[in-house]
């Protein structure tokens, strides 16, 4: 967290083109071995969940996230996030 911090214009975004590339960036993550990748915009409080071979799902303002199947009982609580 504390790396972004400095970087604010990453975090706060005004369109949906920056949301658009940092998918399709994560989409790219499967060529590194990656199975589950979350984009949290705090600024919007939507996490985006990424599953290769699935199209992205969009949330808004979850209390949580779960990392099931693929991380078995792993949640990671928003509230703090938002």
């Amino acid at each position: 967290y504390q790396r972004y911090r400095a970087r604010p214009k990453k975090l706060t975004r005004g369109c949906n083109l920056t949301v658009v590339k940092l998918l399709l960036q994560l989409m790219t993550a499967p060529s590194n071995g990656a199975r589950l990748g979350w984009l949290i915009d705090r600024l919007h409080r939507i996490v985006y969940i990424y599953r290769p071979g699935q199209d992205p799902q969009m949330l808004s303002n979850p209390a949580q996230v779960s990392g099931d199947p693929e991380l078995p009982g792993f949640k990671l609580p928003l509230t703090k996030i938002w």
